[in-house]
């Protein structure tokens, strides 16, 4: 099963990109989707969690590979986005909670950052990742305990 993530979420992307190459014409743009999971031991899933961290490098490298041609490739970090995958009710709840913006985020708000990096606005864009997690990873649980603490 291990291996099965890594065909999915790192060697399929490497295969198709290098497959497209040649049909790209210069000056496209690549965008990949990873996950926060991939800055992140897991607890679970650690096939995933190391998947999207080597697709976040895999991005890295073929940004370089491809400058030649002005092809710019990056990468997407999501957070909590729409139903979790599926997760339960009670997670997501505290996904929430816990959320600096307090919400988990939308497929508009990834949407909106492919497009963006798609678009020739990004023109200077080339070989970073974007974290988009309503700043989840910009704290803890703990310190986002402790705020709520003190603004009652």
């Amino acid at each position: 099963m291990d291996g099965e993530v890594f065909e999915v979420n790192v060697h399929a992307p490497l295969l198709l990109i290098q497959g497209l190459q040649g049909s790209l014409t210069d000056g496209a743009s690549i965008v990949n989707i990873a996950s926060v999971d991939g800055f992140t031991g897991a607890a679970a899933g650690m096939a995933y969690s190391a998947s999207k961290a080597a697709l976040i490098n895999l991005s890295m490298s073929l940004a370089n590979v491809l400058a030649y041609r002005c092809i710019r490739v990056n990468t997407i970090s999501p957070g909590w986005i729409g139903d979790g995958m599926r997760a339960p009710q009670e997670i997501l709840d505290e996904a929430k909670r816990s959320n600096p913006l307090g919400r988990v985020g939308d497929y508009d708000d990834i949407a909106n950052v492919v497009s963006f990096l798609l678009s020739e606005k990004a023109a200077y864009v080339n070989g970073t990742n974007i974290v988009v997690d309503g700043g989840d990873m910009s704290t803890t649980y703990l310190l986002n305990k402790e705020a709520a603490h003190y603004k009652s």
